[in-house]
């Protein structure tokens, strides 16, 4: 008979590749880390939640008009007027407990938002412990943003107003006198002394002067120049040799260098009117237009914050993440100890031998 072979028990693998067992193992070892501490965390964060004092948002919103766009409402909410107008009638430092003006300042200024969107809106948020009193703080401010930007406009389009109407009045004061000028010496109707294409570059020279004149401000003589007039003078210049010296219009009257020079003027002072009268249209249309609240704010009913749910999952979320580290730490360390000798792992049981019979 020959001797019974025992077959070896192969070694164990050293590959690094986790398995579902191993890692249903894994969980199944830490089991109450890992349920347990998101369990605890999410109903103490639920808890929490209920403890604090519930906050609503209500939200009113503005339609500016094309005179006042929404960043130009949205300085005006933000003043210090429209915030000493809602210290003055809500009592709003009272209510917070501000015992200062820098206080209820930054109390506000945290209860407060506002956003211009992009379709053009201003949004005003208020903030409060009660949802009635977050709407009512909300249109107010609205309502003060409006009032406050509506007298503003209308001042300085009065004021505008006014200016441009002084200034297209004397131009046509001194367009009358330059006609006068033009008929002591023969000519009249000196829209007609020109030929189109003649008129066509003074028209060009004047434009450039009234742009000019509007762009700075301040009143411009026809003889102040711009990159673009000074590559036209050489132009005018040879129309000027051309046609003074020359009888014009239809009364046949010589066209001397000082009747040019009032042709000049009037093409500029032409111009130049056109464009106040622009002006003028556009400043009365800002007056018409009008800023209006275009969504009132709701009563909110449900707060804004805290939300017990979502801090609920936050904190289950939280707590998983904290014992997934926990475990794998300790599951590190136990098997640093073990390769260290510190820990005994438990052996593997080896396989029993199985004999073989003899042929």
């Amino acid at each position: 008979m020959t001797a019974p072979r025992v077959r070896a028990t192969p070694a164990p693998s050293s590959s690094p590749d986790l398995s579902l067992t191993d890692l249903l193992l894994f969980v199944w070892q830490h089991r109450f880390l890992i349920l347990g501490l998101p369990i605890l965390l999410a109903v103490l964060a639920y808890l929490g939640s209920l403890l604090l004092a519930p906050s609503y948002r209500a939200t009113s919103t503005i339609a500016p008009s094309a005179g006042t766009p929404a960043f130009v409402l949205k300085r005006v909410a933000d003043s210090d007027l429209v915030r000493s107008r809602i210290f003055a009638e809500l009592n709003f430092a009272e209510r917070h407990g501000a015992q200062s003006e820098p206080e209820a300042a930054l109390i506000y200024s945290r209860s407060i938002a506002t956003n211009a969107s992009r379709d053009g809106m201003l949004s005003i948020s208020a903030d409060d412990r009660e949802p009635g009193y977050a709407a009512k703080l909300a249109d107010r401010i609205a309502q003060l943003t409006i009032g406050t930007a509506h007298d503003q406009r209308l001042s300085a389009s009065a004021k505008t107003l006014q200016k441009l109407r002084a200034h297209a009045q004397q131009l046509g004061s001194e367009a009358e006198e330059l006609e006068a000028g033009l008929a002591k010496v023969g000519i009249t109707n000196w829209r007609n002394v020109l030929s189109p294409n003649e008129a066509a570059v003074i028209q060009v020279v004047a434009d450039l002067q009234a742009e000019s004149n509007l762009r700075s401000g301040t009143p411009a003589g026809p003889n102040e120049s711009t990159l673009l007039f000074n590559l036209v003078q050489d132009r005018l210049a040879g129309l000027q040799g051309q046609l003074v010296g020359k009888r014009v219009g239809e009364s046949g009257a010589v066209l001397t260098p000082a009747a040019f020079e009032v042709l000049k003027e009037l093409y500029y002072a032409s111009a130049l009117r056109k464009r106040i009268a622009r002006q003028i249209e556009a400043a009365e249309r800002e007056q018409v237009e009008e800023i209006r609240l275009a969504a009132p704010a709701a009563v909110p009913l449900r707060p804004q914050h805290p939300r017990p749910v979502f801090n609920a999952a936050l904190g289950a979320a939280l707590g998983l993440a904290i014992a997934l580290i926990v475990a794998l730490t300790r599951e590190r360390r136990r098997k640093s100890a073990a390769q260290l000798g510190l820990v005994d792992e438990p052996a593997a049981v080896p396989a029993a031998p199985r004999a073989r019979s003899a042929n």
